[in-house]
């Protein structure tokens, strides 16, 4: 493994996401039900501990799948080799990007206006 830092941190990250999803799913399953979010142990709400458990579970589960380990590792190595633009590249995409946004939005305005006129003189015009 070239970067066991970021494997761990990948995983910890799809732990989390993983963890608030099945929190969210349990809070919503219990209002379905009409049970409340009790306590457990009068320290965390029950969709609290479902969704540590099956946080922590995703996390020490996606460890022990070897193909899972090196995928990642794969692919944090190709993310390295990544070519990053420069500033003045970056800059110049954006300038690309907004003046093509407004064109687009000048362009939508007028074809919008354009119609509302036109339907505006044959659905109202009284004749």
């Amino acid at each position: 493994m070239h970067y066991q830092r970021f494997i761990y941190l990948t995983f910890l990250a799809f732990a989390a996401i993983i963890g608030a999803t099945f929190r969210s799913a349990t809070i919503a399953l219990l209002a379905g039900m009409g049970q409340p979010d009790t306590m457990v142990a009068g320290v965390l709400p029950l969709s609290t501990l479902v969704g540590i458990l099956f946080g922590v579970g995703s996390f020490f589960g996606g460890l022990r799948s070897r193909q899972a380990v090196v995928f990642t590792d794969e692919v944090w190595v190709e993310l390295f080799k990544t070519k990053w633009p420069d500033r003045e590249e970056t800059q110049n995409s954006t300038l690309i990007v907004v003046v093509a946004t407004l064109v687009l939005a000048g362009s939508l305005a007028l074809f919008d206006f354009s119609w509302a006129t036109i339907t505006e003189h044959f659905l109202y015009s009284g004749g």
